[in-house]
C-alpha cells in the first residue's frame, strides 16, 4: 500500500508555519478533510444545505483564528472530539441566531440540535459522519492508485449493484476478471480506511 497523506500533527505544524504558500496548501487539505464531516453531521442533525455550509464556515473560521496558538496533543484527547464539540457549539449558535432574528424560529431541529455532548444519538450521528468521510477519502485515494478499468469494475459491481456479466460486457473483461477487480479494490479500500482511522482516531 502506498503511503497515505500526512498525519494530523504535521498538518497542524504547517498551518502555523511562516511559509504562506505551504500554510495555504495545508488549509486547503484541512478543509477538504474536515468540511465534509461537519456538513454531513449538521445535515443529519436537521440542517438544510445552506445552514450546513454556514456551520462549516463558522467552525473552520474559528479554528483558523485559533490555529496560531493551537497545539495538538493526542495525549489530551482525540482531535475528532475537539472538532465535534466545536461543531455542536456552532450549531447551537446558529439556532440561537435564527431564533433572535424571528425567522420562523430555530433553523435546526430544536430537540436534536440542543442535545448535550454525551447524548447517545448525537455521538452516533457524529460517528456516522466521521466514518462516511473516511470511506469517501479511502475511495478517492484508491481510485487514484489503480487503473481506471479496475476501479470501474469495482464501482459498477460493489457500489451500483450492476450484475457481473453486464459489467464484463461493458468493460470488455471476463466475469472472473471483474470479480477479481472488485475483490482487489474492496481490499485496498478497507486497508486504506483502516490506516486513516489508525492515524486520526
Amino acid at each position: 500500500m502506498a503511503e497515505l497523506p500526512e498525519t494530523q500533527a504535521s498538518i497542524f505544524i504547517k498551518l502555523r508555519g511562516e511559509d504562506a504558500q505551504l500554510a495555504q496548501l495545508s488549509w486547503q487539505e484541512f478543509y477538504a478533510r474536515y468540511a465534509p464531516v461537519i456538513s454531513a453531521f449538521a445535515k443529519r442533525r436537521g440542517a438544510q444545505a445552506d445552514e450546513a455550509d454556514d456551520i462549516v464556515q463558522n467552525v473552520l473560521l474559528g479554528f483558523f483564528k485559533a490555529a496560531p496558538d493551537f497545539r495538538y496533543d493526542p495525549g489530551k484527547g482525540r482531535f475528532r472530539s475537539y472538532l465535534k464539540t466545536a461543531t455542536v457549539r456552532a450549531m447551537q449558535r446558529h439556532r440561537e441566531k435564527a431564533a433572535r432574528a424571528h425567522v420562523g424560529g430555530p433553523a435546526l431541529d430544536e430537540q436534536r440540535d440542543a442535545a448535550p455532548d454525551d447524548d447517545p444519538q448525537l455521538a452516533d450521528d457524529w460517528e456516522w459522519a466521521w466514518q462516511r468521510a473516511i470511506l469517501k477519502r479511502a475511495l478517492l485515494d484508491v481510485r487514484a492508485r489503480v487503473d481506471s478499468k479496475t476501479f470501474a469494475a469495482f464501482e459498477l459491481t460493489a457500489m451500483q449493484n450492476v450484475p457481473v456479466a453486464e459489467v464484463a460486457q461493458r468493460l470488455s473483461m471476463t466475469p472472473e476478471a471483474v470479480r477479481q477487480a472488485k475483490s482487489r479494490v474492496n481490499r485496498h479500500v478497507r486497508e486504506t480506511a483502516q490506516q486513516l482511522r489508525d492515524r486520526e482516531g
